[in-house]
């Protein structure tokens, strides 16, 4: 389980070797189990690919609705996700807010297929 916040808005996982053989995967799948947001700030995540050679390719993105529903969701890997590398998840605000506001998300491990 991974955990999201405000201020640690960024998590990495790296690629599961046989989950994604030769960019045999489609879909990126990210479960988000746990959501505190008694602000109702929205949120949305950004899906990250980064491969060995340091290369970032935005994959695509979601958001929670209404914005403290946990949900599973799924992200297109376009053919660019091979067997090296790492997946980066980063929480967004769509509106400004405090650092101090209480939001806490738990995301599953993620997964492919």
């Amino acid at each position: 389980m991974y955990y999201l916040d405000l201020v640690n808005s960024t998590i990495e996982q790296p690629l599961d070797l046989a989950a994604v053989r030769a960019g045999a995967a489609k879909f990126v799948q990210l479960e988000v189990a746990r959501v505190t947001n008694p602000g109702k700030i929205p949120l949305s995540f950004e899906v990250w690919y980064e491969s060995k050679d340091k290369a970032k390719i935005l994959l695509g993105s979601f958001s929670l609705y209404p914005s403290d529903n946990p949900g599973k969701f799924i992200v297109p890997t376009q053919g660019k996700v091979n067997d090296q590398g790492v997946i980066r998840v980063s929480l967004v605000t769509l509106e400004k807010t405090n650092t101090r506001n209480m939001v806490r998300v738990a995301l599953k491990r993620i997964t492919f297929f």
